[in-house]
């Protein structure tokens, strides 16, 4: 069942704490596989995923970048460029000596890939880490932790936005609860094109709970020199 979100514009950034249907200007129903060509179409590269707590959002997307990591979705398939990488940061792994740290989204990437090459390949242009010749990736920043919400959300969100205007051939996604997000200094910007999680029934909780399972796919992946390594199971 793919979960289904809500592309929200408005001339103005509306705050909201939970989903509401009629809160834009501009809604339309955009399933999850399909936000990277919707954010295309309006000629943007980053996606910030909203939703409320156990919405979906987060195993979503990491259920994509699993997809994609293990090949059984092409990027062409959900609107990426041929040939993307996916790369999945966690911020609920953000520690607060790492923050602190002068080079600490450095450290930060060189944790979640478990990739030496990761924070120098990412710094870069033209490579992504370990692997020869490819040049784009998606990087899934994924669950801002309530401490992250409270201490370090503007300087995360200062991180992402450099990364989207540091890596031009690049693709992002962030995910992030409604009410961490409109905190003043956190929100990403025009470059990262609104969709809001739509609430799921009792059914469709059990139903995407199900496609979720370790079961259902295999194991939990994440990219480490370019190639996939599995994981153990974590829930989201």
């Amino acid at each position: 069942m793919p979960l289904q979100t809500t592309l929200a514009r408005s001339l103005e950034q509306r705050p909201t704490e939970r989903y509401r249907d009629g809160h834009a200007e501009h809604e339309e129903r955009v399933d999850l596989g399909k936000v990277f060509r919707k954010a295309s179409q309006l000629g943007q590269r980053g996606v910030v995923l909203l939703g409320e707590p156990g919405s979906g959002k987060t195993t979503g997307a990491r259920q994509l970048a699993w997809r994609l990591a293990s090949g059984q979705r092409l990027p062409e398939d959900v609107g990426l460029p041929a040939g993307t990488v996916p790369v999945l940061l966690r911020f609920r792994n953000l520690r607060r000596e790492t923050l602190a740290e002068k080079q600490g989204l450095r450290a930060f990437l060189e944790a979640e890939t478990r990739c030496e090459e990761a924070p120098t390949a990412w710094m870069r242009r033209a490579r992504t880490c370990g692997t020869a010749g490819a040049g784009r990736c998606c990087g899934f920043w994924t669950a801002w932790t309530k401490w992250s919400i409270r201490r370090c959300a503007k300087h995360v969100a200062g991180w992402v936005r450099k990364a989207l205007d540091g890596r031009p051939e690049d693709r992002f996604l962030v995910t992030c609860r409604f009410q961490g997000y409109f905190c003043k200094g956190v929100p990403l910007g025009p470059k990262f094109v609104e969709f809001h999680v739509r609430p799921l029934d009792d059914k469709q909780i059990q139903r995407f709970a199900r496609n979720c399972t370790p079961t259902a796919c295999g194991c939990c992946w994440s990219i480490g020199g370019g190639i996939c390594t599995p994981r153990s199971w974590e829930p989201a």
